[in-house]
């Protein structure tokens, strides 16, 4: 019996056949698809094996994309719209820097695809990505997985990312409408990268991401989004990275930026699970489970948390509620919970369990007010349940609820309902240990 032979064959004469309709791909099974050169001005959509029992279709690199400059992606779409890719593995090859590139294109869907094969070795720009979108609107991300993608490092000029999202010219600002759902990212450097001010439709959810180099999730100048049911697991670097922005008009202040962080699960994200970037108008962290049992003295495993030289940027509002949080407390002089800049802060009703707080060890810390003088309006702990671990140490009875260093940065309304707490309540800030009703504050 003859075994079945795969035959190699050039994407691009397929797509110029194709034009405007559809092009339906072979399994990988029976053909490998190669792209020799970047194929540029693509109008049609790429289904591929239509069999759901047979193997997704084989996209493969076969050229090297080598040097520090701007990549030129494999499948390159300009001004198109009702786009969709389906069943299609795009493989890099260890010689393409780019798998697919959509501009000024609207209602594209990704779904059942697969995306591999980066090599920063052979070269590496900042925006190297598996998909990348420049000024495009109406995007459906679903059901995908991106993997091994190569790279392990900080380095700002050679992060890779799987999905990258911003403007073509960032003073003109489109790029709206983005569903990005049910895909996993596994063994990659960056997740999701997104930079635009007219995004204000964009829902993040249900993905998994585990094993990222840097940060899952990027989040910068972003008018609203909305960040639920994901799943971070054992990542070296930040989880999720946000912020909006403001502008000054006259005398006055306005801000940009709404998110909403909501029943994701987070476990073992070794620096900051939710960094903040910059200034932003609203945030609200709820129902989130946020673990760490890193078993190191040295990590400093803060679930929330500004950005080094970021305190001085301003969230307006902050609501932190019903949340979960099993946290590692190493070393001492790390504040559990350190804030920076807030307008209104309420942090209630949520879970907290600790391995140990130390001598002097603070629980909260309100940092880098820019206003010296304004301070925070309002600021609410009530209704925490806070406790250690069973195998931990108790709390030192010289640990403290909040730091208190000066000059006391002044806060207007400052309620604190923590009766149980083991350690030193403020001494100097003056607080109502009451609990207000929520119509009479905001």
């Amino acid at each position: 019996m003859e075994e079945n032979l795969i035959i190699y064959t050039e994407l691009e004469p397929l797509i110029r056949q194709a034009g405007t309709g559809v092009l339906y791909l072979e399994p990988s099974s029976k053909v490998i698809y190669l792209v020799s050169e970047p194929i540029y001005d693509v109008t049609c959509s790429i289904i591929g094996s239509r069999d759901n029992k047979a193997a997704e279709s084989l996209i493969v690199a076969n050229f090297d994309a080598s040097g520090s400059e701007i990549s030129p992606y494999l499948i390159n779409y300009d001004s198109c719209s009702e786009i969709t890719i389906k069943r299609v593995k795009v493989d890099l090859n260890k010689r393409g820097r780019g798998g697919l590139f959509f501009k000024f294109s609207k209602r594209v869907t990704i779904e059942a695809c697969s995306f591999t094969g980066y090599d920063p070795e052979i070269g590496h720009y900042r925006t190297d990505s598996s998909v990348l979108f420049a000024s495009c609107q109406d995007v459906v991300i679903h059901d995908n997985v991106f993997f091994k993608n190569g790279g392990s490092t900080n380095n700002d000029e050679e992060l890779n990312r799987c999905i990258t999202i911003h403007d073509d010219n960032p003073n003109e600002p489109i790029s709206n409408s983005y569903t990005i759902t049910k895909n996993t990212f596994k063994e990659v450097n960056q997740g999701v990268v997104i930079q635009s001010r007219a995004l204000e439709k964009c829902v993040i959810s249900r993905n998994v991401f585990n094993q990222v180099v840097d940060n899952a999730l990027y989040l910068l100048n972003v008018k609203a989004a909305e960040i639920s049911h994901n799943h971070f697991s054992d990542s070296a670097d930040e989880g999720i990275v946000i912020s909006g922005w403001k502008t000054h008009k006259n005398t006055t202040t306005e801000f940009y930026g709404k998110f909403q962080v909501v029943n994701n699960y987070a476990r073992n994200v070794a620096v900051k699970f939710l960094a903040i970037n910059g200034d932003m108008a609203e945030l609200y962290f709820i129902g989130n489970t946020v673990i760490s049992h890193l078993g190191s003295a040295k990590e400093r495993p803060a679930a929330i948390a500004w950005r080094r030289d970021r305190e001085h940027s301003k969230v307006k509002v902050f609501i932190a509620e019903r949340n979960t949080f099993n946290l590692d407390t190493a070393p001492a002089n790390f504040d559990v919970f350190p804030f920076g800049d807030v307008g209104m802060l309420a942090f209630r009703d949520n879970k907290i369990i600790l391995q140990e707080l130390q001598k002097y060890q603070k629980l909260f810390s309100l940092n880098g007010m820019g206003n010296k003088k304004d301070g925070a309006d309002y600021v609410e702990f009530t209704n925490n349940r806070i406790r250690h671990r069973l195998c931990g140490k108790r709390f030192d009875p010289e640990s403290q609820f909040l730091r208190e260093s000066y000059p006391l940065l002044p806060i207007r309304y400052l309620i604190i309902n923590q009766a149980d707490f083991p350690g030193r309540m403020p001494l100097v800030y003056p607080y109502l240990n009451w609990t207000p009703l929520v119509g009479q504050i905001f």
